[in-house]
This record gives C-alpha cells, structure tokens and sequence, in this order.
C-alpha cells in the first residue's frame, strides 16, 4: 500500500442463486429469480430479478425484464494504492457497497434466415463506486498522469439502446451485429461518467459445421469515444478516441464430450489508445462435460 503500511486483511463473499421458468399462457413466459449475497464485511443482501417473454407472433415477441444488484468494494479498491497510466488510484477504507436497479425492455424475433432484436435499458446506481481526481498528478515521460481518490457517488445512471441482427448465409456461414448507444450521468456533478463509451459495436462472421464438430468465427469490436478526465479550471476535458481490435476463434470437437480451442484477442496488436486492455493475446484449451 504504497510502503506505507502492509495490509493483511481477507474478505468473503458467499452467494446463492436460485431461479425458474413458470409458463403461465402459451404465449407468455415469466422467469423470476431471486439471489442472496452474505459479505464479511458488508454484511446480506437480496436482488431479485423477474422477467417476462409475450409472444405476440410465432416468431415476434416482446421482452421485458427487472432486476436489482449488489457489489461489495474489492480488496483493492479498500486497500490498495495503484500507478498506471489510466491514473493512480488511492484507496478508500471507508466505501460502502452500491446497489442498482435495471430496467429492460424491447421486442425480438426471426424471419427467414434473418433475426433481430432491439432493446432499451436503464441501470440506476446508488453509492456506485467511483473515482474522482484529487488534482495532484505526476509525470510519466512527457505524459501527466492524474491521482484520482475512490469514493461512493449517491446516485448514478447508464442507459441507452441495444440493437442486434443476424443473418445465415450460404456455406456454413453466418454473420452478426451489434451495436450499443450508452448515455451515463453522474448526479452528483451533472456530468457524464468516465471511461464509458458512447457506443460499442460489434461484427462477426461465423463459420459452423456441426457435423464434422467445428466452428469458428472473426469478430470486429469497435469501443467508441470515451471522457478519460474530467474539465479542470485550467483546461478542458480530456477524451479518448474510438479503437477497433479484431480477435479470431476455433473450436473443433474431438468427441461428445471433449472440445479443443484456440484464438487471438487482439490480433493485429492494436496499441489501444488509453486502455488497460492488453496486446495481442494468444490462448488454447480444452473443454470437458461429465
């Protein structure tokens, strides 16, 4: 903790999740769930979620959804003092955890070859965990980098529209999009929170052959502009840029019950303009059902 102080200290958090279908029409499906946090520290919660799918045709339904949550400050956030880039971070002892409550609705279905959906969110935060600036920085190279403090906000919200469409082609292909228009505010100062873009999207062409048990796709994931530090008197807010990576993916079965993987995250090792995200990325595995 910044060879101040050494830090001993173990949390636990245990959790239960339980959740089930109840078809009450034909047409209408309700999922409720309901899931119990007990923290060491920060003691129980109870976040319930209900949902509901109207199937207004065969292949058209409307969807709605509600659902509460809760997160506990991390080791690091109460303890830890961290240098990076991004900025540093102090942290802070005396955090409480946050609370939010979402709200989703929109409509999906499928035509042909052809399926889509379009949702509308909100995610409301009390206490979220933030980080604001404490006005001192410190020079890395040529670059300044700011000392932020990590504290609660009292209220917080995201919300914004998802769109998504996807079409099967000829030859075991198919391809996807997505795209996400994010609004954020933090109440407390009226302004847009940091390091929450404006919008993501995302492409992917698919290749599947179930018979011969393989798949694989290449996915384009492009992360829009972003506020990277708030306005100060002596100058003006500073923004990140929009960045594209492309990762790549194979998956081949080798039984019923065993798969092999292998991919690139960011394969062409795109420097990433402000962003902890790492390089180029290469990883493989297995995957095993008993």
């Amino acid at each position: 903790n910044r060879g101040e102080t050494e830090i001993d200290k173990t949390l636990h958090n245990r959790a239960v999740f339980l959740q089930d279908d109840f078809p009450l029409f034909d047409c209408l499906l309700v999922t409720a769930g309901i899931r119990l946090d007990d923290h060491s520290d920060f003691g129980s919660e109870i976040s319930p979620r209900a949902s509901l799918i109207y199937s207004i045709m065969d292949n058209f339904r409307f969807k709605t959804s509600y659902g509460e949550g809760f997160r506990a400050p991390s080791v690091y956030e109460l303890y830890v003092y961290t240098e990076n880039s991004k900025g540093d971070v102090i942290p802070n002892p005396d955090l409480v955890s946050e609370t939010s409550k979402s709200y989703e609705m929109g409509f999906e279905g499928e035509y042909k070859k052809l399926n889509g959906k379009i949702m509308a969110f909100r995610n409301d935060i009390n206490d979220m965990i933030y980080k604001i600036p404490t006005g001192n920085f410190r020079m890395q190279d040529n670059k300044r980098v700011l000392e932020y403090q990590k504290v609660n906000l009292d209220e917080a919200c995201t919300q914004g529209i998802e769109i998504e469409a996807g079409l099967m082609l000829p030859w075991h292909l198919s391809i996807f999009a997505n795209s996400t228009f994010i609004d954020s505010n933090n109440d407390d100062t009226d302004e847009d929170l940091l390091e929450v873009p404006e919008m993501k999207l995302t492409g992917r062409i698919c290749y599947e052959r179930p018979d011969v048990g393989l798949k694989a796709n290449i996915r384009a994931n492009y992360t829009g502009k972003q506020i990277i530090a708030p306005k100060f008197e002596d100058g003006k807010q500073d923004e990140a840029g929009g960045y594209t990576v492309w990762d790549i993916f194979v998956e081949k079965d080798i039984n019923r019950n065993l798969s092999l993987f292998t991919g690139i995250d960011n394969m062409f090792n795109r420097e990433l303009p402000y962003s902890s995200d790492r390089g180029a990325f290469f990883y493989c595995g297995f995957s095993a059902n008993f």
